[in-house]
């Protein structure tokens, strides 16, 4: 406490109050410095404060949310950050992709795992100058692997020509109980109605889940039905159709610097016949295909089979060239 003392003044007569103490301002009234400054709001940590490690079930949410504190240079919660969340492995989703800090510093999120079961893992993050983040972890038990399903996944309703292949395989998906596509899993082929060989009679799926065949067209018109049968399950199968049609040939009549017509379309496995009749010697001369060429001549016929799909070139050496003056041309589709 300042002590007060009393002095007389002679002249006067009055008297005047000193107080004795400390030094203006030792008591705080002033900043000398010493006092620690005023509270900064800048974020400079993230943690988890809790929901980390948690057990789930595949697809499902985690039972309790992901809880994050942040806390500026001090260590005291910063509110109204804004919070952003990212799933960095396993899959599932977040019931937003940022979320704000409260009063008490803290931000949360919903997180439903993924379908596959297994270890995933979620990032919060908040940007700045030096971004800051944090990570959680959960698991849960890995989805049933085993085969429960098998659907077709491409090659179906296709037709060729008789004895020709398929353009496209067979392709047939397998699935296991959670909707996931199942690898490694042998699927045995057979055909079941109508005509046609297949290329083998098991395969396995790959990585996509997929099992693919080959297959050939009977010989004789007609459709036939293939199924795919999940080795280890006969009572999961399904079922392709394809159809085999009837071969299509081209004629061609060789006049007087002419081949007409000079554009014929046949089917896989169908043949061409040319037929002279001019007066001129003509031949047929592939410039692409590599199939037999015609000798020069004024009559008889020439034949040529095309068992492979694609559009190929021919001309009259005499009276051509592969480009210009007396060519053709034979399409097989």
């Amino acid at each position: 406490m300042p002590v007060l003392r009393r002095l007389l003044l002679p002249a006067t007569g009055w008297a005047i109050a000193i107080v004795a103490g400390p030094a203006f301002g030792a008591c705080g009234g002033e900043d000398n410095g010493t006092n620690p400054p005023a509270g900064d709001d800048t974020p400079a940590a993230i943690a988890v404060s809790s929901g980390d490690n948690q057990t789930g079930t595949g697809g499902a949410a985690l039972s309790n949310p992901l809880v994050v504190l942040v806390t500026d240079p001090d260590g005291d919660p910063v509110a109204d950050v804004t919070v952003t969340w990212t799933i960095l492995s396993g899959g599932g989703s977040l019931a937003a992709s940022t979320s704000t800090t409260s009063a008490q510093g803290q931000a949360q999120m919903t997180y439903t795992l993924g379908a596959d079961g297994g270890t995933y893992t979620v990032r919060a993050a908040v940007a700045g100058t030096t971004p800051l983040s944090t990570t959680f972890t959960a698991t849960a038990p890995l989805a049933d692997t085993g085969p429960a399903s098998i659907e077709i996944a491409g090659g179906n309703g296709q037709s060729a020509t008789i004895s020709q292949p398929l353009a496209n395989p067979l392709t047939a998906r397998v699935r296991n109980a959670a909707g996931i596509v199942v690898p490694g899993i042998g699927v045995t082929w057979a055909v079941t109605s109508g005509g046609g060989s297949l290329g083998t009679v098991t395969s396995s799926t790959n990585a996509s889940g997929i099992a693919s065949n080959t297959f050939t067209v009977g010989g004789t018109q007609g459709a036939s039905t293939i199924t795919a049968t999940v080795t280890s399950n006969n009572s999961l199968s399904v079922s392709f159709t394809a159809t085999a049609t009837a071969v299509v040939n081209g004629a061609v009549s060789v006049g007087d610097n002419v081949f007409d017509p000079n554009a014929v379309t046949v089917s896989v496995g169908g043949k061409v016949t040319w037929t002279w009749g001019g007066a001129v010697g003509h031949n047929v001369t592939w410039a692409s295909g590599g199939f037999t060429n015609s000798t020069t001549r004024t009559n008889g016929t020439h034949e040529v089979t095309f068992n492979s799909a694609g559009t190929f070139t021919y001309y009259c050496t005499i009276h051509g060239t592969p480009t210009t003056g007396m060519r053709g041309s034979v399409t097989a589709q």
